[in-house]
């Protein structure tokens, strides 16, 4: 697989299935350029960090209040290969940026200003943990590659899988002792799955029927009993077609919830918990291109936040 932008990263991999972003002469997905796409909620609530697709491949990153207000970009890439999170505590943003097969992890003010490197590795889907202690990335090509976990400088680099399938879209659990991680199997069926941080007791999380699509990119819940994720379909000769929604796996037993289930075909995806677990972030194309919405934890009461 040729290299893509970690800012197109959940539905460049969802293409090795369908062909979501294939370019074909039938109906094309949503316009990306100038979208508002990936959100993660720091750890404290109070601001939200996502890409802004700029077209021409470029991104910036940028930081919002919770409420949508105060946009200000923090990082730029001319590849669009920048995808955002937090440092312990949500202080700064911590962001990767990749280059051929090295993926650079970088801290940044609120308000932006001089980045500071953190770490670069061979490896790909780079994900700090959330006491900022260690790193998780998979090393390999995209579809067969071992997930790894190291300390956040990169020493004491482990594999705690095999090469036999391709893991991508890390979330570490708020204790920073599970991972959950989106594997793609040798037959190119998606999966999300729950591990150790030391890869023991893994396992597939829920059991999604063809009819609702295949689940990935994960994020825990703020006491670690549940894992959201986003689920879909995608056609790749017709992409009017398309329809993903955000579900809600209980960890334990397996048991998943539609959160977003509606008549329109939206595409609602990259689901990101607040703190207090009241609500979820996400990207929707319910405006007719990605922007950012928030709805309940339960699925109700969806609002608007970026435009």
């Amino acid at each position: 697989m040729a290299p893509v932008s970690m800012a197109k990263l959940s539905l460049v991999l969802t293409a090795v299935i369908a062909g979501v972003i294939a370019s074909t002469g039938a109906a094309q997905a949503p316009g990306r350029d100038r979208a508002a796409t990936l959100p993660f909620v720091s750890p404290d609530g109070r601001h939200v960090v996502y890409t802004h697709d700029l077209g021409n491949r470029a991104a910036d990153l940028v930081v919002v209040e919770a409420s949508g207000a105060h946009p200000r970009t923090v990082a730029h890439d001319t590849s669009g290969s920048v995808l955002g999170g937090w440092t312990a505590g949500g202080k700064q943003v911590a962001y990767v940026m990749s280059s051929g097969e090295t993926t650079t992890l970088f801290r940044v003010g609120l308000e932006g200003g001089e980045p500071v490197r953190i770490v670069s590795v061979a490896g790909k889907a780079l994900r700090l943990s959330n006491d900022g202690r260690r790193i998780a990335y998979s090393v390999g090509e995209w579809t067969r590659n071992r997930l790894t976990v190291a300390a956040a400088d990169g020493t004491a680099a482990r594999a705690i899988t095999d090469s036999t399938a391709g893991y991508f879209n890390v979330a570490w659990s708020p204790d920073d002792r599970r991972i959950a991680v989106t594997r793609l199997d040798p037959s190119r069926s998606l999966a999300v799955w729950v591990m150790d941080a030391d890869g023991a007791h893994a396992r597939s999380l829920g059991n999604f029927p063809d009819s609702v699509g295949r689940p990935q990119w994960p994020t825990w819940s703020p006491d670690g009993r549940r894992v959201a994720v986003q689920v879909g379909r995608y056609d790749r000769e017709d992409h009017t077609r398309d329809r993903s929604d955000i579900w809600v796996v209980d960890v334990a037993s397996g048991r998943a919830t539609n959160l977003t289930p509606a008549d329109e075909p939206w595409l609602d995806e990259t689901p990101s918990w607040s703190p207090d677990g009241r609500t979820i972030v996400f990207q929707s194309t319910r405006s007719g291109r990605f922007e950012l919405w928030r709805m309940n934890a339960d699925g109700r009461s969806p609002v608007q936040l970026t435009r």
